[in-house]
């Protein structure tokens, strides 16, 4: 999209939606369906972030559906899946963290199930991390959490963002701590909810730091990661492209809040 498109998702979205997710549908009107994102939860939305979506994008869970015992996280960036149906084949780009079940393991290749009747897909096997569907695809420490958040340096900030072609601040965040096994709100104030309270001279890398305009938890409006040495590693605003910058000099200096650490 374009900078101008970009700027008029602003407040029209809630969140996206990766492929493959799991949501509940809760009913339909004419093209479109209200949906449950189980996955993503907030204040308003205890038991998942309630919103429209079109009802084309939608696929139904197989009958007699089970709980994979395996399942491939995408870890790389971005990853190419080789969708195979009826004997033809095509690609479709994934973004990190897109998580699909696993049917074989193979040397170069994993080879996964995928949302609609009777397909199959292919993905690199140095894309993914095949993992237990109740365990972390990637190993969860603090210095790992900087550096999965620091493959998106000079991404757009994408409004709603929960994909490797845009993020919000919070989807950032999100994003990178599921894929570390750790379940955060999509939103940054209540995010600011998990972990414990930290001091800002105690800051630690991987620590989130969160931004309010009044001082005051309701107020939160923006959320991004310690980096270290007085930085913050940042998606910032539409126009803008996620960065790493010191704190004190930045405009968010005099909004700071506190800081959580989801992850001790």
């Amino acid at each position: 999209m374009s900078l101008y498109q970009r700027s008029h998702l602003y407040r029209r979205l809630a969140t996206q939606i990766r492929y493959g997710e799991v949501i509940e549908v809760l009913g339909t009107r004419g093209a479109l369906s209200r949906v449950r994102i189980p996955d993503q939860t907030g204040g308003r939305f205890p038991h998942g972030i309630v919103g429209w979506v079109a009802s084309r994008q939608l696929h139904p869970e197989p009958a007699g559906w089970q709980t994979p015992a395996r399942v491939a996280t995408v870890t790389a960036k971005r990853a190419t899946l080789q969708l195979t149906t009826g004997g033809t084949t095509r690609p479709l780009a994934l973004s990190y963290a897109t998580t699909l079940p696993v049917l074989h393991v193979r040397s170069h290749q994993v080879v996964v199930a995928v949302p609609g009747s009777a397909r199959t897909g292919r993905l690199p096997r140095s894309a993914v991390r095949v993992h237990a569907p109740d365990a972390p695809a990637m190993r969860p420490t603090i210095r790992q959490v900087l550096a999965q958040a620091k493959r998106f340096l000079g991404l757009p900030y994408l409004w709603a963002g929960m994909t490797a072609w845009g993020y919000d601040c919070s989807g950032l965040t999100a994003t990178v701590y599921s894929v570390l096994g750790i379940t955060l709100p999509r939103d940054a104030a209540d995010q600011s909810l998990v972990g414990r309270p930290v001091a800002r001279r105690h800051l630690r890398v991987g620590d989130l730091v969160f931004f309010s305009h009044t001082r005051k938890r309701g107020d939160i409006h923006h959320v991004a990661i310690y980096a270290g040495h007085g930085r913050v590693l940042d998606s910032p605003y539409t126009g803008a492209r996620v960065e790493v910058v010191n704190l004190r000099h930045s405009y968010l200096n005099r909004e700071y809040w506190g800081a959580t650490r989801p992850l001790d």
